[in-house]
């Protein structure tokens, strides 16, 4: 599954400092266990990312990315399993899976509530100049 972990924190009144704890698991195939039991495979995938940005605006966060390879074989059962023969009742092929994961981010400062009491100063001002060009 996918985990999206967000820690959020105010600087001056108009920009939010957000770490990010990306998470991706999947299952990619089993393995046969002790007793026969067959147990998952899993695949995964993470990342962390500090970001600041001004509320409001909306930032497209990437780089969970994998590659996998898949075999697959098909033909006419009996006739693919003779040797030498099989060959010609029998296809194989390779497919190459790429997949990447983005998170589109957008915060929103809801004012008047207790949020107002965590405002930092604006001691990264020159971090927030550059956000706006």
């Amino acid at each position: 599954g996918i985990e999206l972990e967000i820690t959020p924190e105010l600087i001056g009144k108009d920009a939010v400092r957000m770490k990010l704890k990306e998470k991706f698991s999947a299952v990619t195939g089993f393995v046969v266990g002790q007793g026969g039991v067959q147990n998952p495979i899993i695949n995964k995938r993470e990342a962390e990312t500090v970001l600041t940005i001004r509320d409001g605006a909306t930032l497209v966060v990437g780089g969970l990315q994998s590659k996998r390879e898949i075999e697959n074989e098909s033909g006419i059962p009996l006739l693919m399993d003779i040797p030498v023969l099989g060959w010609f009742f029998s296809s194989q092929s390779v497919e190459e899976v790429k997949t990447e994961l983005f998170f589109i981010v957008t915060p929103e400062i809801i004012r008047g509530s207790y949020n107002e009491g965590l405002i930092r100063p604006p001691s990264e001002k020159g971090r927030l100049d550059r956000l706006e060009k």
